[in-house]
């Protein structure tokens, strides 16, 4: 029902249009029939300003009236004038003619008198440009007034002495001088720097409120600055290091004990799984942070342990040092088991175009068949990936005890295949808790097979992933923003796409108006009809980026496309009542201009283009709310009770149906 009321709405608003239209067009044709009758005289009058001498008067600010013999007061168009520049100060008496009647305009002359010019700012540096928009040009003329100007010319504009310098300013042929006092360039002449502050750890950076620096000029004033630069930037060695501040061309020394940087505590943390009795503790499982005297932290690698091997099943306390001071580790030791992958669980996971085989290594006193392997979907463990690496190729699956007690049989060996297509060199395994938080990542080794062997120490959710990095879009841009076609015709589009290592290079084309322009998912636009839509490209890779392009279409064979295609795109964003009726009034506005701008044969064209343009607009409906449509309707009803052509009386039972 809806749509039934918008679509009579909409043929009514084409009646409104098309009003618009048909409400010039009789009084132009009208224009046309008054060739049976005479001009008798004419009358002009020029509501402009007094025109410099020399210049043309504007021929908008004219009007130009005919009196005809049947006593009919008319506009015209149609006439000459016998000069359009003036030639002189005070009356300028112009002859109008028209169809061979003769009639005269006055328009007064003026020309400059004076120029007076001055510089807002007392004095300029030498060297230094003049500022226009602190020079002040007052023009005096020969009616009496008077005018401040910016279309000057100016002899020079660089203060080039000491003293007075003198420009001359020239307006319509009449000069002034301008006189700007020129001073010395403010230069810095010497530099004082001292340093207050404390040792510094060699490595660091001295505060730069530590330091007190200051600037002797030419003038005799000083100054304290804080935009110095330090040579070098950072304490090299302990002891005394020389500082050469730096400003303006200018430098000091100044003088910084230097304290070596030393650790002062640490704090050890072990990451990694049980290790098997006779192993040793990998290092880079082993965290060490330590502490320094110039109160940073940070992770360090050159500290020892006291032993690496873990000697028995259980808890191991391993000391860490590191520059004299210690940490404890606690290393649990397990037995070592007798790999058999002939008594296993086993599963085989696929995703899209990826597998992966499972085989999960069982004790010879535990039953496999209470060890359960299944598929997880990937988007459930998303997050969590994205926290670790942007990559989009892995698999996942969930290794689940059936029976409680087969926890006791832990650690156990577990091996997967690595996928085709995988890359074998950024291949990992990881492990989540809870498919949420950042994930462990199994340490394991590759086989001859192969295939990667890792130990697993619980049950729980395990990923098999190509670490290899995603390159996303950085930018998507079309050469142009706006594109114009004629109906039927068809355009591709090649978007850029930076960088060109973007791992995905997909895009995705939508249109806002399909019922206009129709576009594939290759990028091919198709001009279905007349009017405006915006063309949205975005990158398929998730990063967001996008461009648009607004498409006009045009009639195939039109002489005012340009025009149309306007006013199509004044109509497309119209989504209130008064909008509408802001459209409209600029849409008559715009018929009349080109009444008298137009030739009565280009007129008529424009208005059969103009008439078409309305009668394709069709079902192209304009987005309002049910109130916005309501109130619309009672406004144009009430325009239509004014309607002197009768056109709405002509149209009306076509609306209703």
């Amino acid at each position: 029902m809806q749509n039934r009321r918008k679509c009579k709405t909409g043929v009514f608003l084409c009646l409104l249009i098309m009003l618009a239209v048909f409400a010039v067009i009789p009084g132009e044709r009208a224009g046309a029939a008054t060739t049976g009758k005479r001009l008798s005289s004419i009358t002009a009058v020029y509501t402009g300003e007094s025109v410099l001498v020399g210049h043309s008067i504007e021929t908008d600010k004219l009007t130009v009236m005919g009196l005809y013999s049947d006593g009919s007061y008319v506009k015209l168009k149609d006439y000459a004038l016998s000069s359009y520049v003036i030639e002189k100060a005070g009356n300028n008496i112009i002859q109008i003619t028209s169809d061979g009647i003769t009639g005269t305009l006055t328009v007064m002359g003026k020309k400059v008198i004076s120029v007076n010019a001055f510089y807002a700012q007392a004095a300029a540096t030498v060297g230094e440009k003049l500022d226009r928009e602190k020079i002040t040009v007052q023009v005096y003329f020969s009616d009496g007034t008077a005018e401040k100007v910016s279309d000057y010319d100016l002899s020079h504009t660089l203060v080039t002495a000491i003293g007075t310098n003198e420009f001359v300013v020239t307006y319509e042929g009449v000069t002034t001088k301008l006189f700007v006092m020129g001073k010395e360039e403010k230069k810095p002449v010497s530099l004082y720097a001292s340093y207050s502050g404390p040792a510094v750890i060699v490595g660091n950076t001295p505060k730069r409120e530590d330091f007190y620096v200051t600037v002797f000029y030419n003038d005799s004033t000083t100054e304290k600055i804080t935009a110095f630069e330090l040579t070098p930037s950072v304490i090299q060695k302990e002891g005394n290091n020389t500082v050469i501040v730096s400003y303006g061309g200018l430098s000091a020394e100044v003088k910084i004990t230097g304290l070596a940087k030393t650790v002062t505590a640490i704090q050890a943390e072990y990451v990694g799984f049980p290790v098997v009795v006779g192993k040793s503790v990998a290092t880079e499982d082993i965290k060490v942070t330590a502490t320094f005297n110039d109160g940073t932290k940070d992770y360090v690698t050159n500290f020892t342990l006291s032993g690496s091997v873990i000697y028995k099943v259980g808890d191991n306390v391993i000391t860490v040092f590191c520059d004299g001071s210690t940490a404890y580790i606690n290393v649990r030791g397990v037995e070592a088991e007798i790999i058999d992958y002939s008594h296993c669980a086993q599963g085989t996971i696929k995703d899209g175009k990826y597998s992966t085989g499972v085989t999960l290594a069982v004790d010879a006193k535990a039953d496999p068949k209470k060890i359960q392997i299944e598929q997880v979907d990937a988007k459930q463990v998303k997050k969590a990936m994205r926290r670790l690496v942007q990559s989009d190729k892995y698999l996942v699956f969930e290794v689940s005890f059936l029976d409680p007690e087969m926890d006791v049989f832990l650690p156990m060996t577990m091996k997967v295949t690595v996928p085709a297509g995988f890359d074998r060199e950024n291949f990992a395994v990881f492990y989540t808790p809870n498919r949420k938080t950042i994930m462990a990542q199994m340490n394991g080794e590759f086989l001859k097979d192969g295939s990667y062997e890792f130990k697993i120490f619980q049950p729980g959710t395990y990923i098999v992933a190509d670490c290899t990095p995603l390159v996303y879009v950085e930018s998507l841009t079309l050469e142009e923003d706006n594109l114009t076609l004629r109906v039927g015709r068809s355009y591709s589009l090649e978007p850029l796409i930076l960088p060109h290592a973007a791992t995905n290079k997909e895009v995705t084309y939508t249109s806002s108006r399909p019922q206009i322009v129709s576009v594939s998912k290759y990028g091919i636009l198709k001009a279905e009809k007349t009017g405006t839509s915006i063309i949205t490209i975005e990158a398929a890779d998730g990063s967001g980026k996008s461009c648009k392009l607004r498409v006009s279409v045009v009639d195939k064979k039109g002489k005012f496309d340009a025009e149309i295609a306007e006013l199509s795109d004044r109509l497309n964003k119209v989504d209130t009542a008064y909008g509408f009726l802001d459209f409209y009034d600029y849409l008559i506005k715009d018929i009349e201009e080109k009444s008298y701008e137009l030739e009565e044969k280009e007129f008529l064209q424009y208005a059969e283009e103009l008439t078409d343009w309305i009668d394709s607009w069709g079902d192209d409906f304009i987005e309002m709310d049910d109130e916005e449509w309501e109130l619309l309707g009672e406004i144009a009803a009430d325009w239509m009770i004014d309607d002197e052509f009768g056109l709405f009386e002509q149209w009306l039972s076509q609306f209703e149906e």
